[in-house]
């Protein structure tokens, strides 16, 4: 019998005899996880949140009314972005005539607003992060 397989021939990986792996880091004796002594870190809730939902119950299931009842409190706190929205802005340039010289004065559009419509600078690096870092692909084939 030939000893090949996906490293020495063509042979997919899928023929391979399934060797486990070994293991090439070395034991040092600790367990796993967390060490003795080890400084976790983790999210802390903040004393004034943006948002707070109650949720309370109404009613007891013997329809006892719980409404102005005052008792133990419990909360967790969700960390998230904001909603992001499209902000759009319209630039108008102007044209007038002086009404005693009747000489005509025009504006003109800033450098970088050079199309009836575009992306801002923001979307544009937005879109170039996601692109190059994150590998988010611009357009998906049909």
């Amino acid at each position: 019998m030939h000893n090949k397989n996906n490293n020495n021939s063509s042979k997919p990986p899928s023929t391979n005899n399934n060797k486990k792996p070994s293991n090439s880091r070395t034991k040092t004796g600790r367990s796993s996880g967390g060490q003795v002594g080890h400084i976790g870190k983790t999210l802390l809730k903040i004393d004034n949140p943006h948002n707070i939902i109650d949720i309370r119950k109404k009613t007891c299931n013997c329809d006892c009314n719980l409404s102005g009842l005052e008792g133990k409190i419990q909360s967790k706190q969700v960390v998230d972005l904001p909603q992001i929205v499209m902000n759009v802005t319209e630039y108008r340039t102007h044209e007038v005539i002086c009404p005693d010289c009747k000489e005509v004065h025009t504006t003109e559009f800033p450098v970088t607003v050079s199309q009836p419509v575009q992306y801002g600078e923001n979307l544009q690096a937005l879109m170039i992060y996601l692109s190059n870092y994150q590998l988010v692909p611009l357009a998906t084939k049909t």
